[in-house]
């Protein structure tokens, strides 16, 4: 037991239901969230048959006499629990998929949390127990002086109809992880399809809070800059108008100085997000890293994983603490794909890229994205004449460009592009920026999107690569058809093969010589020279 003396007495009580750990990380009291081994979890669910039947409360609470009872927070744990099927499109590898056999575990009055948390991770049963860690939101007030939105033009939006040209092949659900989106802003409403709120201080369908306190604005101004509603005559403009929303609504009101909404059951909002059919994910918090840690904590870990395991792209913020990333934080995980934030510039008259000063930096940034004076919308609900659109600072705004640049490059083609495809793509539209190739700074450079290559992924049917790859082909991007012979035959009469797919680092591609029968169109990604016959 001294381990756990002396992290109790090291642990500082703020007020009723919120705690600090020793790291600097709030956490929420009297709740914990818990993951159960897939053994046990087949054992209290499945009967003799393998069929699934509803777990009994008991089999549940009688593993600690401090639990009060167990809450269901996202779909795929409430159908586990009432013994139902789960979503189709969730990936089922063990007896009872990770992403289901996870639920809050409330405790009983008195009960210390920590303690609680230790004495479970000791039985058998229970394969994780985290804390419902409270993250701090990654945008810098500002107040709203810039009138015009620089940063889509600055990633290559154009000022015109950028969707009429390139409608893509279907609409994407990019889920924003946050504090809420405001359901009745007329930028966004029409966008919003799935709404679930996961503290008690957020509303049930995800809306934003209404009482118009610290932070509360945070996650409308962040959806806004993925899709606001295009050419609407209304406001302001996402990135892509090929998007649908998710408001995934985690606030919580701390009192903990500075007081204001952070963002808490985070993984229970991502593996809702992922259950739902999000294809991205917007994650624009972190843990406060001002003594200079940052731990991963053990359900968004997993809740990482589960999304990476079901073909879901998380983009996240870098952080505004100017620190380096390296072991802190997303940077421990492989899985999320990491945004710093650009300052303000004119591609034009000042076409160099620089980083904003508080965007933090390291191995593990992926991109930058525009992060400084960001007009986006605003919560509705205040009194008359109040602003709908305002201007924020911070890499929670540079996160959301990726994201919805991310959901817009899927929508060209969802059948043939993944979240890995979208990584890669973005990272090769990107410009670079800072010193050749990948830096601390920058990652692999500024977001752009081009046209040119949104195009040629509008049309395809089919991908080829010459480059030879271990798994089987399917043709999407990812696993592309490796000989091109082999493509001409799959084709469908009429159809485009788009040449040069794949996660490789070639410069150019070299297919031989091929005499082609059938009527059907050859392209290639136009980054990367393509040689045929030679």
């Amino acid at each position: 037991m001294k381990p756990f003396l002396l992290l109790t007495l090291l642990t500082t009580a703020l007020h009723a239901g919120e705690a600090r750990l020793p790291d600097g990380r709030l956490y929420r009291t009297g709740v914990l969230r818990v993951t159960f081994h897939d053994d046990f979890a087949a054992r209290v669910s499945l009967d003799g048959a393998g069929k699934a039947k509803a777990v009994r409360a008991a089999d549940l609470t009688s593993l600690h006499g401090g639990i009060a009872r167990t809450e269901a927070k996202h779909l795929s744990s409430r159908e586990w629990l009432a013994g139902r099927a789960l979503p189709g499109h969730l990936k089922k590898a063990g007896k009872v998929p990770r992403i289901a056999r996870n639920v809050n575990v409330v405790l009983q009055p008195g009960t210390d949390t920590l303690q609680a948390a230790t004495e479970l991770r000791q039985r058998p049963e229970v394969e994780r127990v985290s804390l419902i860690v409270l993250y701090e939101v990654q945008a810098l007030p500002n107040d709203p002086l810039y009138a015009q939105l620089w940063g889509m033009s600055r990633i290559g939006v154009p000022d015109g109809d950028w969707d009429t040209g390139i409608p893509g092949r279907g609409r994407i659900r990019v889920a924003v992880v946050d504090t809420g989106i405001d359901r009745q802003h007329p930028d966004l409403a029409a966008r919003i399809v799935f709404g679930a709120g996961y503290n008690s201080d957020s509303p049930a369908d995800g809306d934003a809070p209404a009482d118009r306190r610290n932070n509360f604005d945070h996650g409308t101004h962040v959806a806004g800059i993925v899709a606001a509603i295009r050419n609407n005559s209304t406001g302001v403009a996402g990135v892509s108008n090929n998007i649908d929303l998710m408001a995934m609504g985690c606030a919580t009101w701390s009192t903990t100085a500075p007081a204001g909404y952070r963002i808490g059951n985070t993984g229970d909002a991502m593996d809702d997000a992922v259950a739902n059919g999000a294809r991205v994910m917007n994650c624009s918090f972190g843990v406060d890293r001002a003594n200079g840690r940052a731990d991963l904590d053990g359900d968004k870990n997993d809740a990482l994983n589960n999304a990476r395991d079901n073909n879901v792209l998380v983009v996240v913020s870098a952080g505004n603490a100017a620190m380096d990333t390296t072991n802190h934080d997303w940077s421990q995980s492989a899985v999320p794909f990491i945004v710093s934030a650009a300052m303000r510039s004119n591609p034009v008259t000042n076409p160099e890229v620089f980083n904003a000063g508080f965007s933090n930096f390291g191995p593990r940034i992926d991109l930058c994205a525009p992060g400084t004076g960001i007009q986006s919308t605003l919560p509705t609900g205040g009194p008359a004449g109040t602003a709908l659109y305002g201007s924020k600072d911070g890499t929670s705004m540079a996160a959301p460009h990726v994201a919805g640049a991310a959901g817009h490059v899927i929508s060209m083609n969802p059948a043939r592009l993944g979240d890995d495809a979208a990584k890669h793509l973005l990272v090769r539209m990107s410009q670079d920026a800072g010193p050749a190739g990948k830096d601390n700074q920058y990652g692999w450079g500024l977001l752009r999107l081009r046209r040119e290559s949104l195009q040629v992924l509008r049309d395809a049917d089919l991908f080829a690569c010459s480059a030879d790859f271990s798994f089987a082909p399917s043709g999407s991007y990812e696993e592309p058809i490796p000989f091109l012979s082999s493509a001409v035959t799959a084709v469908p009469n009429g159809g485009t093969i788009v040449l040069n797919g794949g996660d490789v680092g070639n410069s150019e591609f070299h297919y031989p010589a091929i005499t082609i029968t059938k009527p059907c169109v050859l392209k290639a990604l136009p980054d990367k020279r393509v040689i045929i016959g030679q």
